[in-house]
């Protein structure tokens, strides 16, 4: 019997871990590298093949250490000193700003008061009705103030309608909006106006008549704000000084980038004018900007500095380590020899010196040590490259080695050759529930029974994971390799004593037949592999032979398979909504997403792509599809205002099992901007409960978003009630098998009673699917169904026609029955 027996571990191809290359290719690649040492040494002891030595590495490792140490402390230092630089100049730049702005403040305050005074002034208040007086006194009385604390001032004396009557010519407003605060309500106008370059403070205020309350005119000042702020600014650098009115620049310019950078902002301080009285409304700010050379010039400075005292440090540390290197290299320069000799004459006889270096002594020792067990260990591998580690039975590459030889024989003797792939069923939940460790131990005693049951002429071997291949030689005829595979299956379903308990599995088997099912390796185990999975789909613990109709099912799935992909790919998916019925009030209760493919000319059902997509796991990535646009499609009814109901999506088990569907749903929820109690969640009942403790925090943790949650195609599976206490449902969905038939099938009858009882006892909604005729909903209703779907309402609708559908309420036109009805 050509079966390995070696209990030796090596890299495990499949424990279910999968290896990296085979130790028969480690060994190939020794061997073929020793020749090629021996060729390259041979009469050319001690030639210095390219590169770098140690010595030389270790000189230009210290030298980069030693470049990266002065390059961090340069980098930081001169980091530390720009910000203190920096610092420095922004202190003394705020500190101006400071006292430019208490200058500006100060004058400003001090000439508004001054100005402010004159409306009490006899001479004033008596112009305004003396022409005379006006005309010889008032003019020069006014000019006098033409100037007040340095500061230009132009004073204008308007009468009750705002006309001037003395001192400037004009008052030259932007506007008239003063007179009607000042003249009509009594109250002072204070702006700032910006003409031609030029800034001035316009301040008007009431002259009252004696005793009255009533303005008899206006006297108007306008101050040069230009000439004030170039007068009171320091000499800093640029001319940079600014004056801002409500946050934007009416005198000065940034003359550098306008501020927009980090660099000057960082160099500009802003300080607000702090005025009083009537200028109290004004918001003024004083803006003054530095020069950036105040920091470039020192930092350049500093940059020389920095350089040249690296640099003195880089070259010290290069010529330490340089002569360091070169004593630290000696013996392993001696101990490069040796292996060269080694290598070049093929013989182990050769000895390393020990040095004087404890660390190189060590290897020396281990290098001589080492070639002792060369030897051993060339054959070691041998048998490992061959082999698999945990069971002892032949690896892949053993198995495409028989089996070449087994063909090659049978195209000589004309012989029937069986290759049977054997697959444990369930291996994943032993792995799962009780570790690799008993999962590994499992894989052998597997080994052992599949041993026993074939002959010295065949093969067992461990292609990886739980697979297993045999090749049976000198069949009689494909009946011999049928009696051969159900002994496999018999004996595997027997019980394992594993970790003191009784663990039983399965196996599936699929059978190839050479020469009626192919006559090369791979020919026989893609069909055999073809075979197994039909095996599986058989439900599992039987046999198959291969025939041609499944090569036909198999490529026809590829095409299915390839088409959902460039159909997902192309956005070639539609989804179509079918209504939920309440039965007592025949209002609309929900709608089921119920997703449609046009391919070409012709409607691909659901039932023909869904369970390829499942198979392939495309309906991870098409069910997200689904999801993410039933939720934006409800999200748009309830903005439109249509009456509200809930949408329901259905969910497959394979995204039921994945750990993150829940953060994905409640992603689409959140990037979709639906109402998560809107959305329900159909799950089959099968998918439900075959990991009900994983599942059921899964959809609690559904619940606590707010979802809804369905169970689907309920009666079909083998759900327990004890199951569905655990469970967070909402809504139990009778299958339309048990409806279709209820009127004259008494069993069907009965189960759909029972299933609506025990809804109602759990306090579930219950809903039929498939209703198509009156009978089915009277039935329903009498034994108190809550809502149903069906051709007898409408059939699944694009998503305009069921809004028309929900606004109308008017039945399909393309359901027969209720066209019949």
């Amino acid at each position: 019997m050509a079966v390995g027996t070696t209990s030796s571990r090596a890299p495990d191809p499949a424990s279910p871990h999968p290896s990296g290359p085979s130790a028969g290719e480690g060994l190939a690649n020794v061997r073929r590298h020793g020749r090629a040492e021996r060729g390259r040494h041979a009469g050319l002891r001690g030639d210095n093949p390219g590169g770098f030595g140690l010595a030389a590495r270790i000189a230009l490792a210290a030298s980069a250490l030693t470049l990266l140490f002065v390059t961090a402390v340069g980098g930081v230092s001169f980091v530390v000193t720009r910000a203190q630089i920096s610092q420095g100049v922004r202190d003394g730049l705020s500190h101006q700003t400071a006292l430019l702005a208490s200058r500006l403040s100060t004058t400003l305050n001090s000439v508004a008061t001054t100005l402010s005074e004159l409306k009490q002034n006899a001479l004033v208040l008596n112009s305004l009705m003396d022409s005379y007086t006006r005309r010889t006194s008032l003019d020069p009385f006014l000019e006098g103030f033409s100037t007040v604390n340095g500061v230009p001032v132009e004073i204008t004396l308007t009468d009750f309608e705002g006309r001037p009557v003395a001192g400037a010519a004009a008052v030259a407003s932007d506007s008239d909006r003063w007179k009607v605060g000042v003249l009509e309500h009594g109250r002072p106008y204070v702006t700032v106006e910006e003409r031609a370059g030029r800034a001035s403070l316009l301040v008007a205020e009431p002259i009252f008549y004696v005793g009255t309350l009533s303005p008899e005119g206006a006297l108007v000042h306008r101050i040069d704000l230009t000439r004030l702020v170039g007068d009171s600014a320091p000499e800093a650098a640029d001319g940079s000084v600014q004056l801002l009115y409500d946050g934007h620049p009416i005198l000065g310019q940034d003359q550098a980038d306008g501020g927009t950078t980090a660099n000057a902002r960082s160099l500009t301080q802003t300080k607000p004018l702090d005025l009083h009285a009537m200028l109290a409304p004004l918001r003024l700010d004083v803006r003054l900007r530095a020069d950036p050379a105040l920091i470039r010039g020192p930092l350049a400075q500093l940059t020389v500095i920095y350089l040249l005292i690296g640099l003195a440090v880089l070259v010290g540390a290069v010529l330490f380590s340089a002569l360091a290197a070169r004593r630290l290299a000696r013996p392993l320069r001696e101990l490069e020899q040796v292996a060269a000799s080694v290598v070049a004459s093929g013989s182990v006889d050769h000895r390393f010196e020990v040095g004087d270096f404890a660390e190189v002594a060590r290897l020396g020792q281990t290098f001589n040590l080492m070639l002792e067990r060369l030897g051993a260990a060339q054959k070691q591998l041998a048998r490992l490259a061959h082999h698999d580690a945990l069971t002892g039975l032949a690896n892949r590459i053993r198995f495409h080695d028989q089996l070449s030889t087994a063909l090659a024989d049978v195209r000589r003797s004309h012989d029937t050759l069986g290759v049977l792939l054997l697959d444990l069923d369930n291996f994943k939940d032993v792995n799962d529930t009780l570790g690799h460790p008993v999962g590994d131990e499992l894989l052998k005693q597997v080994a052992g029974r599949l041993r026993d049951l074939v002959r010295a002429t065949d093969t067992v071997a461990r292609l990886g994971g739980d697979e297993f291949a045999i090749i049976a030689t000198h069949l009689s005829d494909s009946s011999a390799a049928a009696v051969l595979a159900r002994k496999m299956v018999e004996a595997i379903s027997e019980a394992f004593e594993l970790a003191e308990h009784d663990i039983y599995v399965s196996a599936s088997v699929g059978i190839a037949v050479c020469p009626s099912d192919g006559d090369s390796s791979e020919q026989l185990l893609k069909n055999a592999d073809l075979a197994l999975y039909k095996a599986k789909q058989e439900g599992r613990c039987n046999f198959q032979f291969f025939d041609q109709e499944l090569n036909d099912a198999a490529q026809t799935r590829k095409q299915v398979e390839a088409s959902i992909r460039a159909a997902i790919d192309e956005s070639a998916f539609r989804l179509h909504y079918q209504p939920r019925i309440d039965i007592d009030s025949g209002a609309i209760a929900g709608v089921e997403a119920l997703v449609r493919w046009r391919s070409g000319e012709r409607m691909v059902y659901p039932d023909a792509f869904v369970p390829v997509a499942e198979e392939s796991r495309l309906i991870v990535p098409l069910g997200e599809w689904i999801l993410r646009t039933a939720c934006e499609q409800k999200h748009a009814w309830d903005r439109q205002g249509l009456q509200p109901f809930t949408m329901a999506v259905n969910l497959s088990a394979i995204q039921l099992g994945r750990d993150d569907y829940v953060d994905r749903l409640l992603a689409v929820i959140e990037d979709t901007g639906v109402d998560p109690a809107g959305l329900e969640i159909e799950i089959t009942e099968s998918a439900l409960m075959e990991r009900v403790d994983a599942i059921a925090e899964r959809l609690a943790r559904f619940h606590a978003l707010g979802v809804r949650l369905a169970i689907d195609d309920i009666g079909t599976g083998y759900s327990s009630l004890v199951n569905l206490k655990r469970l967070a449902v909402d809504v139990l969905k009778i299958d339309k098998s048990f409806i279709r038939d209820l009127e004259v099938d008494p069993d069907d009858a009965a189960i759909t009673r029972a299933i609506i009882q025990l809804g109602n006892s759990l306090d579930l909604t219950v809903v039929a699917e498939g209703v198509e005729k009156p009978g089915q909903e009277i039935f329903l209703r009498q034994h108190g169904c809550h809502q149903a779907q069906g051709f007898l309402y409408a059939c699944a609708l694009p998503a305009d026609e069921l809004e028309a559908w929900v606004r109308s309420r008017e039945p399909c036109a393309s359901n027969p029955y209720v066209a019949a009805t």
